[in-house]
């Protein structure tokens, strides 16, 4: 028996002690790459994510594209000023797919350029009380709400086509969805936009908006007409 044990004993000590060398091994060698090209710099893969988080999946019904009624979009505001993502209103694309590899905007809205929001204000009451219900299945949409309103606000609002999987779709149709209706410029141009957001999620969308629009909310921001 006590044989037995010691064999034991030995062959945990030999793995571990093999495990540890091939460690020690491995921060040798990242240690000796460092230290031949410094402080590692950068690539632009290293620097692309995948999107800007958090998001939220929405449902196109109508405006100035040329989508199918019911296109699920994802649209995610962005904060500007960073490394990856400076905005303005030439915005382009290639800028946002540098940083975001599965990015490709129809649409890249500015706060400025933003003129009016219709939205259900009945709509984000409800969706603020159920998100606050951990059995209601909506609780994780808290976390959408915007963090520290002290700190810099987004400065633009990004919408890209997405593909969803006929489960996902299955579900969507046991939740109800509410409208949210954009007006902004660009250049000459006037753009529209409808699109709707779930119950869960309604109330943290319009929070990120009013936090988008910031002081101009008060002029811009307006009740839909049931």
């Amino acid at each position: 028996m006590k044989q037995r044990i010691h064999l034991l004993a030995a062959v945990v000590i030999v793995a571990f002690s093999s495990a540890y060398t091939m460690s020690q091994r491995n921060l040798t060698a990242d240690s000796v790459q460092n230290s031949d090209q410094g402080v590692p710099k950068p690539t632009a893969i290293a620097y692309k994510r995948s999107v800007p988080r958090p998001n939220w999946d929405v449902k196109y019904k109508s405006g100035s594209f040329k989508l199918e009624h019911g296109q699920w979009l994802k649209g995610a505001f962005m904060s500007g000023g960073t490394s990856h993502v400076a905005t303005s209103a030439a915005f382009s694309v290639e800028q946002l797919r540098e940083s975001y590899r599965q990015i490709t905007p129809i649409l890249t809205i500015t706060s400025d350029q933003l003129r009016a929001v219709y939205f259900d204000s009945k709509a984000e009451k409800d969706s603020k009380i159920v998100q606050r219900m951990t059995r209601s299945g909506c609780h994780y949409a808290e976390s959408f709400m915007p963090k520290d309103q002290a700190t810099a606000a987004p400065q633009l609002f990004v919408a890209w086509l997405l593909t969803r999987g006929s489960i996902s779709r299955a579900v969507e149709h046991l939740t109800g969805r509410h409208p949210v209706q954009l007006f902004w410029t660009a250049g000459d141009s006037q753009n529209e936009i409808v699109f709707t957001v779930n119950d869960c999620e309604y109330a943290s969308f319009l929070a990120n908006l009013r936090w988008f629009a910031g002081n101009r909310w008060q002029e811009i921001g307006h009740q839909l007409k049931r």
